[in-house]
């Protein structure tokens, strides 16, 4: 039983070395591209702006702060949050198709009464 373990963890292991070598392109091959979040003075001090790609919390701006970033190729959903949560209850989000090599850059500011990704 121990050497039937032992030899089926040393296929997978040639498995894994020799998978990457019979793939012409992976998922590393392709360039991403890159966003750039910038919170715009007149958003106020005192709130935490917090960024999600695709439900996946990513960072966390201040007053004056940005956000620089590589983002994989293709569909994306951008979410920001605030904290306290009382002063904006839905979070503003913004669809981007990101194309491979390419650079976006998305403002964060107060429109009305309401916050804007723009």
């Amino acid at each position: 039983m121990k050497k039937r373990t032992i030899r089926f963890l040393l296929l997978v292991a040639l498995a894994s070395v020799f998978s990457g070598s019979a793939c012409p392109a992976s998922i590393n091959d392709v360039a991403p591209g890159y966003l750039t979040i910038n919170r715009l003075p007149n958003v106020g001090g005192g709130v935490g702006v917090f960024i999600s790609i695709d439900g996946v919390f990513i960072a966390r701006i201040g007053w004056g702060e940005s956000y620089h970033g590589a983002i994989l190729s293709g569909d994306h959903l951008i979410s920001i949050t605030w904290h306290p949560y009382f002063m904006v209850r839905t979070p503003t989000e913004q669809r981007i198709h990101v194309e491979s090599g390419r650079s976006y850059v998305l403002t964060l500011k107060w429109k009305a009464d309401r916050l804007v990704l723009m």
